[in-house]
């Protein structure tokens, strides 16, 4: 899928801290990933992965519903 010009939009889903999502942060920041990262879900209202969302200024949700 090429889409020259044009930002893929990536949503993440996470319960922890996010670690692998640092990486697409890093690299799109470095413009080495035309991306933007549009939403941090999370289940756990205390992640990191929330605190992380935050520090770079992309909307966070909780999200503790979960279905069985």
């Amino acid at each position: 899928m090429d889409r020259p010009g044009r930002k893929l939009k990536i949503g993440i889903l996470a319960s922890t801290n996010m670690t692998d999502g640092q990486a697409l942060i890093d690299a799109i920041e470095e413009k080495k990933l035309n991306a933007k990262i549009t939403v941090v879900i999370s289940d756990k209202e205390k992640s990191g992965a929330l605190k992380r969302a935050e520090k770079h200024h992309i909307l966070k949700q909780l999200n503790n519903n979960l279905i069985n």
